[in-house]
């Protein structure tokens, strides 16, 4: 009997524990915002088709992707690549490009992106039609011409 007792008591005790805490909520935030695009880049955003470089047809298959917070990425024909894209109206500058080192089976491809990545960082202003993208180097020469995806 004592035993059914000192079960039961038991069993009442642990029923009777330290009830689990009604979870406080989380304090709400505010989603993060970011930075509006600089006046006249709006219209960059998206994913841009390299069709010539340096006046000559691109090979294929170069992109470049800007996003509204600055960020800039794509592929040079071998490699992706990322960096950063600070733009004006007119003015666009890359920061350092930081890419992945696979080489290509084909030396022309290989030759190709290392030009377009050079032609990126030496930009310096833009034109657009919304279709279309050309970056031009400090002399006002056209590095890259790129088509809207």
């Amino acid at each position: 009997m004592r035993i059914v007792l000192v079960s039961l008591l038991l069993i009442l005790l642990a029923a009777c524990g330290p009830s689990e805490a009604t979870p406080t909520p989380a304090p709400t935030t505010p989603p993060p915002t970011t930075a509006p695009p600089a006046a006249g880049s709006a219209d960059l955003t998206g994913t841009w088709v390299l069709g010539t470089l340096a006046g000559q047809p691109a090979l294929g298959g170069l992109t470049l992707i800007l996003d509204p917070s600055g960020q800039a990425s794509g592929n040079g024909g071998c490699n992706n690549f990322s960096s950063t894209a600070t733009l004006t109206d007119s003015t666009i500058a890359f920061a350092p490009i930081i890419s992945t080192k696979m080489a290509c089976a084909d030396n022309a491809m290989n030759t190709q992106e290392t030009a377009y990545l050079t032609a990126l960082q030496s930009a310096q202003t833009y034109q657009t039609d919304g279709a279309s993208l050309t970056l031009f180097d400090a002399q006002g020469a056209a590095v890259a011409v790129f088509a809207r995806q």
